[in-house]
């Protein structure tokens, strides 16, 4: 099943073949990535992230449980990064942090000082490299 992608229509950022070419590269890795089950939403933001100079795309995981999550791009995506392969890899990167996400959270939670047992941590990390696993073993395949 490959859910459509969603975010045409959101923010209003980046020009019309921008928002396509997003679209193209995002839905060129999501059968590599495994994610073809997820909603995927794109933000196309109209100024940079204040809270990260360096940042040019982002991904929030919206939420686990129904698989979705949302990537939003800065101006800066376009600006800054120069060639069509800068671009792609900064993508692709983002989409990567869906499959560190449960990590990442489980960092996060022993760093506010909340418990977290060992057999969660063995698990988002079997998770995490489950996943890369498959990818690997589809690339094989081919």
């Amino acid at each position: 099943m490959n859910v459509a992608l969603r975010g045409d229509d959101w923010g209003a950022g980046g020009t019309r073949k921008q928002r396509a070419q997003a679209r193209a590269w995002i839905e060129e890795f999501r059968p590599i990535l495994f994610l073809q089950l997820y909603a995927v939403y794109v933000f196309h933001e109209t100024t940079d992230n204040a809270d990260d100079s360096r940042c040019n795309a982002q991904t929030r995981i919206t939420d686990e449980g129904y698989q979705s999550f949302t990537v939003y791009i800065f101006p800066k995506f376009w600006d800054a990064l120069t060639t069509d392969d800068e671009r792609r890899f900064y993508l692709l990167h983002e989409l990567c942090h869906v499959i560190t996400a449960k990590t990442r959270s489980l960092a996060f939670e022993i760093l506010n000082e909340k418990l977290v047992r060992a057999s969660e941590i063995t698990r988002a990390n079997e998770y995490a490299t489950d996943w890369i696993a498959r990818i690997v073993m589809s690339l094989l395949a081919k």
